[in-house]
């Protein structure tokens, strides 16, 4: 388990997959000699990888930064994107260097082709002082370098981004757009003082517009349907047009498409990126996500793993590719282009950037750390021992202490979060459960629950699943998720167990614990509330759902517990992997295996709280948040959704009203729980053999059909 908690958000394998495969294009691109270099989209067409790799990187930069800006502000969400940037900066500079190094080999080994020249490098070793500050000040920028400065700043561009957002999000693409066409008009300009290219060869003035595109897609401030049959057609009619002015053996004999190939290339402008490469790109993508759409899950079949795994790594995949592609270019200049040798090189460069790929990931899991949280329990255990009493608490540098109990003859770990100053009254405690893949200290820092239980004086508990790789671990909620569904790990007794292993530790208020989760975690929320109600003063599910389809086809649904439970349920109407009106998502590697909707859980939950009377529905967001109450259940309790009308499988915004401005999530939750404690909290136990999961033998659902649950 890793000390310190690393963001990690559900992965939309398309966008990892065709970042991969842009790697693999650029590569091929820069390889002088390649025989792929015939078949890349650019032969094909009027746009290219460089589009494919712009666009993506703005809607993953959606994804890992823009939650960021609302959930913790616009300073913090700034600090995030000036040290992503300082990264990119910084490989920016490295990868020169290495291609520098490259070519002056390979021109001192070869003797016979200078590839100083052909690297368009004659200005940094004839000039290197004046070039070095260049280098550094990035206005010196040679062309087949030149990607990564139009990266960092677009980059830099979001935050003036997300600050015209508070405002109105439609202003951010206005001036996205406005940018375009003041760039192309005024012909704004970077220096880059380089061999045959005095600016920049991507300007990214103009080249914003196609990354904010692929931003504003993805935060749902555009929304195209692919339904849409103008949209798709017109789309095919453009990609026939640019096939057709790329094939000689078509412009050749046709004098119109001739005709229409020649004015093209008269006004293109790939600097400036002209409108006709932009909409070809943004036909390509509609038409290849229509393709794909209901089939993503080939995405993350075996043979396409590799290519997601380096879309993954960008990063890394980009600079290697790029000094590998000198390397194979100088092997096929000496070597010949045969086809063995053709076979052996880019054979060899595949396996090494897939390699590095997986390496990367390795790396970045940080497995090494978890020797040392290994290493501090074994320490607290030896104290433990000879003082025989409690062992002290340990916190790491960000405030979390490190748990770690044995559960099924294997060691389970934890990460809690004490509120500083607590004192010695006893507190709530909270258990934060994370998605399928996730990480316990990734969840903590998506979810910001520390912060939020340090400000309610509650102590938060993430607990880690069931590791099936580095740094991707699951629990074991009956219908999914991994190794710890296939092997049926007791988590309900682990969760037991670490709320006990809690108390030991520190004074716990037992009427006043709770219990929430997302997604896979969300699911064992459920069934933690419907099989030890006792336990729990109420919880909450985030993208969860009751029940569905087993691995062996059966059907599984939460029992009813013996008492009443409040809880909350948050969904996004996007969501698309626990789909909101229940049944088989397309993209998940099963997709066959349906699961209930939201509105099964709402009605299972009323239900078994006796919520007689009416919802009651309001909109404190129109066209955006949605709230649903069972108010008057049993005893006080109550049944609370929450309706994210634009949310994805991912954790909320902060949108859910508070006094004077929005709150997150987490804040939400923990105010809910703050409202309810049970008198006749038990303490927890491991689980006897009545608790062990059953199967339910009832027919699957028709969705959209009215709730299981009246």
């Amino acid at each position: 388990m890793s000390t310190h908690p690393h963001p990690s958000q559900p992965r939309d394998p398309r966008l990892d997959f065709f970042r991969g495969a842009a790697m693999f294009i650029i590569y091929i691109a820069h390889c002088r000699g390649n025989f792929l270099y015939d078949y890349i989209p650019a032969r094909y067409g009027i746009s290219d990888a460089a589009d494919m790799f712009v666009f993506v990187s703005g809607m993953t930069v959606a994804i890992a930064y823009g939650g960021t800006f609302l959930r913790q502000g616009w300073l913090i969400g700034t600090a995030r994107i000036a040290y992503r940037c300082l990264q990119l900066y910084a490989a920016q500079i490295g990868m020169f260097f290495a291609i520098a190094v490259v070519v002056v080999v390979g021109t001192q080994y070869y003797g016979d082709i200078n590839y100083i020249e052909e690297a368009q490098l004659q200005r940094f070793f004839a000039d290197p002082g004046n070039a070095l500050v260049g280098l550094f000040t990035l206005t010196y920028v040679p062309h087949y370098i030149d990607i990564l400065p139009l990266y960092i700043a677009a980059l830099a561009m979001v935050p003036v981004a997300m600050a015209l957002t508070r405002i109105d999000p439609r202003l951010t693409m206005a001036a996205s757009v406005t940018l375009y066409v003041a760039a192309g008009y005024f012909r704004f300009d970077i220096p880059a003082n380089a061999d045959d290219q005095p600016f920049w060869y991507f300007n990214p003035f103009a080249w914003q517009l196609i990354f904010f595109t692929g931003f504003a897609l993805r935060r749902g401030w555009v929304k195209i349907s692919l339904d849409s049959k103008v949209l798709l057609w017109t789309s095919v009619a453009i990609l026939v047009i640019g096939l057709a002015i790329s094939l000689p053996s078509v412009f050749e004999h046709v004098a119109a498409i001739d005709w229409l190939r020649q004015w093209i290339d008269a006004h293109s402008d790939k600097t400036y990126m002209d409108p006709l490469q932009y909409a070809h790109f943004l036909a390509s993508a509609y038409v290849v996500l229509v393709l794909l759409k209901g089939r993503e899950q080939i995405l993350l079949s075996p043979p396409l793993k590799p290519i997601v795994k380096c879309g993954q790594q960008a990063l890394s995949i980009f600079t290697s590719g790029m000094v590998l592609s000198y390397i194979g270019g100088m092997v096929f200049d000496h070597r010949g282009t045969g086809p063995m040798i053709q076979i052996l090189v880019n054979t060899v460069t595949f396996a090494l950037l897939i390699a590095i790929a997986y390496g990367v990931a390795w790396f970045k899991a940080a497995p090494w750390k978890r020797r040392a949280v290994m290493a501090v329990a074994a320490a607290d255990a030896f104290i433990l021992f000879i003082a025989g009493g409690i062992a002290p608490a340990r916190a790491d540098e960000f405030g979390y202490e490190h748990g770690t109990l044995a559960w099924q003859g294997v060691e389970r770990t934890y990460l809690l979060r004490v509120p500083p100053g607590a004192g010695a009254k006893p507190l709530p405690l909270v258990i934060a459960l994370h998605g399928a893949g996730e990480t316990a200290g990734g969840f903590a820092e998506e979810t910001q629950f520390g912060t939020a239980g340090d400000a309610a004086g509650m102590m938060i508990a993430f607990p880690a699943g069931t590791e099936r790789a580095p740094g991707r671990e699951t629990f074991n909620a009956q219908i999914c998720c991994g190794d710890a569904a296939a092997g049926q790990v007791d988590d309900i007794g682990f969760i037991g167990a670490l709320i006990a292993d809690v108390a030991a530790h520190h004074k716990l208020d037992r009427s006043r614990v709770y219990a929430t989760g997302m997604s896979n975690g969300g699911m064992l929320v459920h069934q933690l509330a419907a099989r030890h109600p006792e336990w729990f003063a109420a919880v909450a599910a985030v993208s969860a759902t009751i029940g569905g389809m087993t691995r062996n086809g059966g059907t599984y649904i939460i029992p009813m517990p013996k008492r009443d439970v409040p809880v909350m349920i948050i969904h996004g109407m996007r969501d698309g992997l626990v789909l909101y009106n229940g049944g088989a998502s397309p993209n998940l590697r099963f997709p066959y295996r349906w699961k209930l909707g939201v509105a099964d859980a709402l009605s299972f939950w009323a239900a078994v709280d006796g919520c007689n009377a009416p919802a009651e529905t309001s909109e404190p967001l129109p066209d955006r948040l949605r709230a649903t109450i069972y108010a008057g259940c049993n005893d006080g309790s109550e049944v609370r959704l929450w309706t994210i009308v634009d949310g994805e499988h991912a954790w909320p915004d902060n949108i859910f009203p508070a006094e004077g401005k929005p709150r997150s999530a987490a804040a939400e939750i923990l105010a809910f729980f703050a409202r309810f404690r049970r008198e006749d909290a038990v303490a927890t136990r491991p689980a006897s053999p009545e608790d062990k999961p059953g199967t339910a033998t009832i027919a699957a659902p028709q969705f959209g059909a009215a709730p299981l649950y009246q």
